[in-house]
């Protein structure tokens, strides 16, 4: 998909003009994020305004492969600490490696054709410090997930921090295998993922 074209052709439905509800509300119960920030494929960066408006101490990073996209974005007043980066997060700049305490998932592995979401956690494996956790969200919950390690070396996998319930396989399915309802639906009309 061209997200360049759709972007400047105003081909956004998933733009709803505002930061996505599950975040704003899981920020609310949980305070500031401290650390250096990551939203993959932030569009025009309503998600990353309200994180650094939250985390006034945080670093946020909103990366897109659309230059339009990134240019609205910073029309926008700003939040706090947030900066803008044109970028590919299969193709992540070495500066941004094993740089971040925190990616925020929301609509970017959703559109990634369901053969390439194992490169999608290999990217965000990268991206992420050996400590660090990645939000994925999916039907308005957000689920902490953090990098696997053993014997003090990662693993390249993720794995969920809470609820301790489920297993590091069950969530290598969610991220490799994103359910059909929300992915079909963003993938084939756009639409947001949010129910």
């Amino acid at each position: 998909m061209d997200w360049e074209q759709r972007y400047q052709t105003g081909d956004t439905p998933w733009e709803k003009g505002a930061a996505a509800p599950p975040l704003l509300e899981w920020l609310g119960s949980r305070g500031a994020l401290h650390g250096k920030v990551l939203v993959p494929g932030c569009g025009t960066g309503h998600d990353v305004r309200a994180i650094a408006a939250a985390s006034p101490t945080a670093q946020v990073v909103g990366l897109d492969i659309a230059a339009s996209a990134l240019v609205e974005a910073r029309r926008f007043p700003s939040g706090g600490r947030e900066t803008y980066q044109l970028g590919d997060l299969f193709d992540l700049p070495i500066e941004l490696t094993n740089w971040f305490e925190w990616v925020f998932e929301h609509t970017c592995f959703c559109v990634i054709e369901p053969r390439h979401r194992p490169d999608y956690v290999h990217a965000i494996t990268r991206a992420l410090l050996p400590e660090g956790a990645l939000n994925f969200w999916r039907n308005s919950s957000l689920a902490p997930l953090t990098r696997a390690a053993k014997d003090g070396k990662s693993s390249g996998c993720l794995e969920r921090r809470a609820p301790p319930k489920l297993d590091s396989s069950i969530v290598i399915v969610l991220l490799v295998i994103c359910s059909a309802e929300s992915c079909t639906r963003m993938g084939s009309e756009n639409a947001d993922i949010r129910d």
